[in-house]
């Protein structure tokens, strides 16, 4: 039987680039890979991507790894109108903490499968990142439709045990695993203002 296949063009800065996709072999190939130049070598670009939904210090450890081992480093965040953080908050935050990583926010529209992520990957990057650095299970895969290397940082969660979703369901519980900038978001400050024996204290209590 005929297998399922996606043809696409991008432009790359060194000419046209083709990427196929085949459901039948699995695999994302493309031409050119994109990089420049420094210091006669050609730049090593990382990619990472997640909802950081919040983001955490896991992910932080995360990018600080990826970000060590590349000269550039691309931080894919998708968002859906769905979430009751917003895309744009989450974006600013990632750039207040990493403002050495390029922070893109797309619109989380695809389902949760590999091919399609890394076609789209490629279509909007215009080129194929030379590293993919991830702590879950679809890395591998994803790296290899992207023909990129992977880098697994702290699947079992050892080293910062925490999770977006126990964060979700009790932000409170977990602020210390988080960066100022978004502890503040979970974190209200309410001030009481009376003169002297108003009733001020039982107030606060």
């Amino acid at each position: 039987a005929a297998c399922a296949r996606i043809v696409f063009f991008f432009q790359a800065e060194e000419g046209l680039g083709e990427l196929v996709g085949s459901r039948g072999r699995g695999d994302v190939y493309k031409r050119p890979r994109r990089g420049g130049e420094r210091g006669g070598g050609s730049m090593t670009v990382g990619f990472v991507v997640g909802k950081f939904y919040p983001p955490h210090r896991g992910h932080k450890h995360l990018i600080d790894q990826a970000r060590s081992q590349v000269d550039r480093l691309i931080v894919m965040v998708p968002h859906h109108p769905s979430q009751s953080i917003p895309g744009e908050v989450r974006k600013a935050w990632l750039q207040e903490i990493h403002p050495d990583c390029e922070i893109d926010l797309v619109a989380d529209e695809l389902e949760d499968d590999s091919l399609e992520w890394a076609a789209f990957t490629a279509r909007y990057l215009g080129f194929a990142p030379d590293v993919v650095f991830s702590s879950e299970d679809y890395g591998p895969e994803f790296a290899r439709l992207l023909g990129a290397r992977h880098v697994m940082i702290d699947r079992e969660r050892l080293t910062v045990p925490i999770s977006a979703t126990q964060i979700r369901a009790s932000p409170l519980r977990y602020l210390e695993y988080l960066e100022p900038c978004v502890r503040a978001w979970y974190v209200k400050r309410v001030v009481v203002i009376g003169a002297e024996s108003t009733g001020k204290t039982t107030l606060a209590r």
